[in-house]
């Protein structure tokens, strides 16, 4: 919660900063900010020319966004605060009123998620067996990587660990599994730690 109150530049007691983000600062409760779990709802609209350039930049369709739940937004809530974004914004809807807000424009304000370190992105699209899976650091590389007929999912970041029952469900399914991280020290860190 102390997050989302700096990302949006809110403050328990009300006060507020100068809005550069391009978010409408509301004001919450101080009880709210530190006793409340984060709810998130999102009112979807058809995608926009920009919205779909976004994604085409990838190789990503709109068919692939709607495969894999991506929403273009008009606004969205966050316990029952509306947001009304300037930027392009985009839901990941995982289900259960769980969702990754993207702002790719917005350079103060990108992010922002209710989703459990339990959620693996991609996870609910893979058939149960497979030759080859892919396992990425992001829901973006996923879909990217659908787009050119290969399957793959992704942990919250590339520090988040996959459990081991997971790890074998998969391997019981798939002949090869590579992992599909950053190469700088911390993707490669973490691939060695997934591969034990």
């Amino acid at each position: 919660c102390r997050r989302i109150a700096y990302d949006f530049n809110i403050y328990a007691g009300g006060k507020k900063e100068d809005n550069k983000s391009g978010i409408k600062i509301v004001n919450l409760p101080a009880n709210l900010l530190i006793k409340s779990k984060v709810h998130i709802s999102i009112v979807s609209k058809p995608f926009t020319k920009k919205g779909l350039a976004y994604w085409r930049q990838y190789g990503i369709t709109k068919n692939l966004l709607e495969l894999f739940h991506v929403k273009e937004l008009s606004c969205y809530y966050i316990n029952n605060k509306t947001i009304y974004p300037k930027y392009v914004t985009f839901a990941y809807d995982f289900g259960k009123y769980k969702y990754k807000i993207l702002s790719p424009d917005n350079i103060d304000f990108k992010w922002i998620s209710n989703t459990g370190l339990n959620v693996v992105q991609g996870f609910h699209q893979l058939p149960r067996t497979g030759n080859i899976l892919f396992i990425t650091k992001s829901y973006k590389d996923v879909i990217a990587l659908r787009s050119i007929g290969a399957y793959a999912i992704a942990p919250q970041s590339e520090t988040v660990p996959i459990s081991i029952k997971l790890m074998e469900y998969l391997k019981a399914g798939w002949k090869k599994i590579i992992i599909y991280y950053d190469n700088d020290s911390t993707g490669i860190s973490a691939a060695k730690n997934l591969c034990l």
